[in-house]
């Protein structure tokens, strides 16, 4: 979202250098000179500092989508298989641990 309000190939936030190439994220590297970036967007300017306080408040406003988790039967039975004995083995650990002291 943020690379189609800004059209330019490589955006500069705060330390952080985001290149993109065919409107793809392709590389994100630390800058090590402190450089400060304007950029017009809307007819709102803004440095390069105040760019991650944009896109956060474009996504909060404007929202995501909703993360998905995977459908398999063989993960999702063997997520429930350690769950149970996660559980149990604290259960028993906690008991233990109290009875003893």
């Amino acid at each position: 979202m943020l690379k189609e309000t800004i059209p330019q190939d490589t955006i500069q936030s705060n330390d952080s250098i985001l290149e993109f190439q065919s409107n793809q994220l392709s590389l994100i590297s630390k800058s090590t000179i402190e450089n400060v970036v304007s950029y017009n967007i809307s007819g709102t300017t803004l440095r390069s500092s105040q760019i991650t306080a944009y896109a956060a408040a474009v996504h909060f406003y404007i929202g995501h989508n909703d993360i998905a988790n995977s459908s398999s039967s063989i993960i999702n039975s063997e997520e429930i298989i350690y769950k149970k004995a996660f559980r149990n083995t604290g259960i028993t650990g906690l008991i233990s641990f109290f009875y003893c002291c």
